[in-house]
């Protein structure tokens, strides 16, 4: 059983690493899919992004987590 310190540490963990931002290329590799395929995606609105300029994307690893647990009904 976890005492209330090491559970805490996992929750911190967690949101630290939700909160990630990854690029285009980032999220591809984690996807294992295209570059080209995440641009389709972000611009679907099927994985959720936020632009920083003209064309850089950047997008919260909570996104793609969302995006895998919807598409494999998880």
């Amino acid at each position: 059983m976890l005492n209330l310190s090491e559970s805490n540490q996992i929750y911190a963990n967690s949101f630290e690493d939700t909160m990630t931002l990854l690029t285009v290329e980032d999220a591809a590799d984690i996807l294992m899919v295209g570059k080209n395929r995440i641009y389709e995606l972000l611009n679907q609105g099927k994985i959720k992004g936020m632009r920083i300029g003209k064309s850089t994307w950047r997008i919260p690893k909570i996104s793609i987590y969302q995006y895998i647990q919807t598409q494999s009904a998880l």
